[in-house]
């Protein structure tokens, strides 16, 4: 009797920490297939579509560097010369037929190319800084913005809920609630997180990068792709430019607070 209880253990033991793997039991532990799932829960199934920034549209360009970035970071992107890059506007949301809105988020994906087939690729929005200060926070909100079928709106009281739980992203909100530029090409793109350029004698340094406009941006237009129409047509007239801009931290500048 005591081998079979021995070996029952070890069944159960087994047993539960497979539950616990794939997330079955205790709380829900944070993987990347469970933030795939939310927003799959939240826009629903959207086939040839990314499941966050689902709207977009797809540029290519380059990047003149004037050299100044050597003394933080030993990346090629920052020598004297030209690096091709490929990019993504694109409206946050996981619907990519939603009717373009100023007040909603635009991002600009970068991916700077280098030779032997090296990348570095940026996300950056048009935000001063992000809602949100950790993963389960993000999650928290996105639940929170459901839909509800019944209605056809997010349930009223779920993100004033959210909000009295994480006073954090109400006070990002607050601050980014300045008005929005007309435009894609007029916005300031930011890199929101800390990151660490390391140069050649092997300084860390954190950054938090912008990408600040040089030209202005055509007026909205009407209907479904309000805002990508006008950026499409500004694009066929000439090539859009914004500077990269490198604010350096300080020694006592907190670098995990998004």
């Amino acid at each position: 009797m005591l081998g079979a209880a021995v070996v029952g253990g070890f069944l159960a033991v087994d047993l539960g920490a497979l539950l616990y793997v794939n997330n079955r039991i205790g709380p829900t532990r944070l993987t990347p297939q469970v933030f795939l799932d939310a927003f799959e829960e939240v826009f629903g199934r959207q086939p040839g579509f990314r499941r966050n920034h689902a709207k977009g549209v797809v540029v290519e360009g380059y990047f003149d560097s004037n050299g100044n970035g050597r003394e933080l970071s030993k990346a090629a992107a920052f020598r004297p010369g030209r690096t091709p890059v490929v990019g993504r506007f694109s409206l946050s949301g996981g619907f990519p037929a939603m009717e373009d809105s100023p007040t909603i988020a635009r991002g600009l994906g970068l991916a700077f190319g280098f030779p032997g087939g090296q990348q570095w690729r940026t996300a950056m929005m048009n935000l001063a800084v992000f809602p949100d200060n950790s993963p389960q926070g993000f999650y928290d909100r996105l639940l929170a913005s459901k839909i509800v079928g019944a209605t056809g709106e997010p349930d009223p009281t779920a993100m004033p809920r959210f909000l009295a739980k994480h006073p954090e992203t109400a006070r990002a909100m607050a601050i980014n609630q300045a008005q929005p530029t007309l435009g894609f090409a007029d916005s300031t793109y930011r890199s929101l997180i800390a990151f660490y350029f390391v140069n050649e004698s092997g300084t860390r340094t954190p950054v938090r990068w912008s990408l600040v406009p040089l030209q202005p941006a055509l007026p909205p237009s009407t209907g479904l792709n309000g805002l990508f129409i006008p950026l499409i047509r500004q694009m066929r007239a000439g090539p859009l430019r914004w500077r990269l801009m490198l604010p350096v931290g300080a020694p006592s500048d907190p670098v995990d607070d998004a």
